[in-house]
């Protein structure tokens, strides 16, 4: 998770296994510190955006589920 300190970890943590979702290892690292975490920020701003309502997103969006790059559920 990005950005999180220990509490915060535990807090995440609990929140999941509240929602029944399995966990085994949650930890809180800096976004400069892993291209994946890179990554999934750039892909959390995108569909923020998308749900937001920006025009580019809308676009975008639309082209990733036709392409099957993304996957709504």
């Amino acid at each position: 998770m990005d950005g999180l300190n220990k509490r915060g970890v535990y807090q995440f943590a609990a929140g999941l296994r509240k929602l029944k979702i399995r966990v085994k290892k949650v930890r809180g690292v800096k976004d400069e510190s892993s291209p994946l975490i890179r990554l999934a920020d750039a892909i959390a701003g995108f569909l923020r955006d998308y749900i937001e309502g920006q025009k580019y997103a809308k676009e975008f969006y639309q082209k990733a589920l036709e392409r099957k790059v993304i996957k709504e559920i």
